[in-house]
């Protein structure tokens, strides 16, 4: 009995890990490797992308090598991506149809890329593809896009509805994606005026949905790397909270930066203190905001919303854990007195 009192102890123990574990255990990764092809016009020692000095008006038929090193085949889709910058204030890479509002129209790339819409490979295949670059129409400066792969693999989650009460489990589809980077520059690089940059970067400043917002822009034909941006709010003359970050931003872009609010949020006036620095060139501009006490209410009411959906999400995540604990040490114990039955039926006769 010891024996058995001790294996339901362990499966009490074990009903949290029951209900959770599978969530927590989804590993997905990729197993090709994309490289690019240099030729005469590209730089070896940016080995990750493309970096090439081309001629307005061309035609540029390009290539890059990919590898496969799983055992089975796989088939990944390909996409022409336009370069942003990225509201945390990095580069990242969009869909070409959704960048009107980042990229100064005209030095966008995915509409000048071509490539086969997807690729496939054999277990442990290479294969060299081509895609073409025109530069119609583009003008002179520094130029950033990207190709997108996808591969598509697919794994089980266990899906929980707050107002049915059900469990079920679906299949779920994940998408792996690779970036290759290309950057090219017409004519003369662009040369870049921190001290002008640096002065012209912040346009405006607002709080909105519990976040600072900051609108910025880079006029620059060309890729900004190694700024700087320092934020102090204020409000009655005492700091609320502060916030620094560092910035690259893609070219010819304009992005709203978006700061979490680390610190009391209530209605009032405010002060916005922002240093922005490029290449230890600084420049420092004031702006002030209000936030009414309706804004304030909103969000937390939001706030308060968010925090509930997750609390019922876990709650009843933990609710089926312990009826799967219960229904399996219920079974046990079914076993054990189905077995005690036939023990005693075998000592009587």
């Amino acid at each position: 009995m010891k024996k058995i009192t001790l294996l339901i102890s362990i499966l009490l123990l074990c009903i949290p890990s029951i209900s959770f574990a599978k969530d927590n255990d989804k590993t997905i990764g990729s197993n090709y490797i994309i490289t690019p092809i240099y030729e005469d016009n590209q730089n070896p020692n940016q080995t990750g992308r493309f970096q090439l000095s081309l001629k307005e008006d061309s035609n540029y038929p390009l290539s890059f090598r990919i590898r496969n090193d799983s055992n089975k085949a796989i088939t990944l889709s390909t996409q022409p991506l336009n370069a942003i910058t990225e509201s945390g204030g990095s580069i990242g890479f969009i869909n070409g149809s959704d960048n009107n509002q980042y990229t100064e129209k005209g030095y966008e790339v995915a509409s000048h890329l071509s490539i086969d819409e997807t690729v496939e490979l054999k277990a442990n295949e290479e294969k060299v593809i081509p895609f073409n670059l025109n530069t119609k129409d583009l003008e002179d400066g520094t130029y950033l896009g990207a190709i997108s792969f996808r591969e598509e693999q697919s794994g089980e989650s266990t899906s929980i509805s707050n107002e049915e009460k059900q469990t079920g489990t679906i299949e779920t589809n994940y998408e792996i994606e690779k970036i290759l980077p290309i950057e090219f520059t017409i004519g003369k690089p662009t040369a870049i005026d921190n001290k002008s940059l640096a002065k012209s970067f912040v346009k405006s400043v607002r709080q909105e949905d519990g976040n600072l917002k900051i609108d910025v822009e880079n006029d620059n034909a060309a890729l900004v790397d190694g700024g700087k941006i320092d934020i102090t709010v204020l409000k009655d003359a005492s700091k609320v909270f502060s916030f620094q970050t560092n910035l690259q931003l893609a070219p010819k872009s304009k992005t709203t930066l978006e700061i979490p609010w680390n610190g009391d949020l209530s209605s009032g006036d405010y002060k916005a203190s922002v240093e922005t620095t490029f290449n230890k060139n600084s420049s420092k501009k004031s702006f002030d905001f209000s936030i009414a006490k309706k804004e304030v209410e909103e969000v937390e009411k939001q706030t308060f919303d968010d925090e509930k959906i997750v609390v019922e999400s876990n709650s009843n995540g933990l609710l089926v854990g312990t009826l799967i604990g219960a229904f399996v040490v219920f079974l046990i114990l079914v076993l054990i007195i189905l077995r005690q039955r036939k023990v005693m039926k075998k000592y009587k006769k």
